[in-house]
């Protein structure tokens, strides 16, 4: 599940720099946020802030990649709509509500996702030991190697979706407690 992430600074003004957009969004990144993407767009990979959900009848963030070839709605998407949300960290929440960050050691996540008309979903997949304390799902993260594939190369789209994210490092987050 992925419904918060987060840029960092350093992170943004390195996609300012790939993209050559004039400003990247930052900071925490909630659903209905702007925020960067990687897309194809005329054969070429290119930088794009869309809308983080698809307001249909309601807002859905996030998409199952173990079932996305079977849905009718996500099925013509998947094959021509493909993203990469690129961030710092996303975020999930103990059962005691306690928020914790998950993240790989000085790098960038590249979290797979799907768009139409300048709104995406981020695929989640099956959680690997690293996130499985806290939740059942995590965004399906891609190894930086299959970044290019992922946006450009349909034949490669199935072991893709199968793919099993890395482990990931965490921070949690105790909740403050307040009197006042």
């Amino acid at each position: 599940m992925c419904g918060q992430f987060y840029v960092d600074e350093k992170d943004a003004k390195t996609l300012q720099k790939q993209s050559l957009l004039p400003s990247i969004p930052k900071g925490l990144i909630r659903p209905t946020d702007p925020a960067f993407t990687w897309i194809v767009s005329n054969q070429r990979i290119q930088g794009k802030i869309m809308r983080f959900g698809w307001q249909k009848q309601s807002l859905l963030i996030n998409a199952r990649s173990e079932t996305i070839l079977e849905k009718p709605s996500f099925r013509n998407t998947i094959y021509k709509n493909r993203c990469i949300v690129p961030c710092t960290c996303y975020y999930e929440w103990t059962k005691l509500k306690e928020k914790a960050s998950y993240y790989l050691a000085d790098q960038m996540l590249y979290m797979a996702g799907i768009y139409e008309n300048d709104q995406f979903v981020i695929l989640t997949t099956k959680a690997n030991p690293s996130v499985n304390a806290i939740h059942n799902r995590m965004p399906l993260i891609l190894d930086k190697k299959l970044c290019r594939a992922w946006l450009q190369d349909s034949s490669a789209l199935i072991s893709i979706l199968q793919s099993i994210p890395p482990l990931l490092q965490s921070k949690q987050r105790q909740k403050q407690l307040s009197f006042f």
